[in-house]
């Protein structure tokens, strides 16, 4: 059997890295993806989340060069955990859990200074899941 999943969007929040007890890096971040949705003749546009983890080599670079806001496309396989993400209007929606092969870097803010209009680029997220799996232990 085989299975991948292809998703471009942008990297909500900053990756964070650490290593398997047999020394493996492991990145975690998270990634929306945006599609529009139509019911009658009413378009709107709605999120997908998606907790995005990257094992050893992918992962250093992963945290290395990846910020919140950037574009990326990541190939990898679907995991079999879903968790609820809660906004601040109390509705819960699902955020999938990607094990990532590779990760392409299409577009990188300047990394200078923040500026209020770069934070807000991307829609927030209200509450995130760390990715705790067996995997990372």
């Amino acid at each position: 059997m085989f299975q991948v999943i292809v998703l471009a969007g942008y990297v909500v929040s900053d990756p964070v890295m650490h290593y398997r007890p047999d020394g493996i890096a492991v990145t975690n971040f998270r990634m929306v993806t945006q599609y529009t949705a139509q019911a009658g003749m009413q378009r709107t546009m709605r999120h997908n989340y998606f907790d995005v983890q990257c094992l050893d080599r992918e992962a250093q670079v992963c945290y290395e060069h990846l910020r919140r806001n950037d574009l990326v496309v990541v190939l990898g396989v679907l995991k079999g955990n879903v968790l609820p993400r809660r906004s601040s209007e109390g509705e819960t929606s699902p955020v999938f859990q990607v094990l990532a092969k590779q990760v392409i870097f299409l577009k990188q803010l300047q990394r200078a200074r923040p500026t209020e209009d770069s934070e807000a680029a991307i829609p927030e997220t209200d509450e995130y899941v760390a990715m705790d799996t067996a995997e990372d232990r």
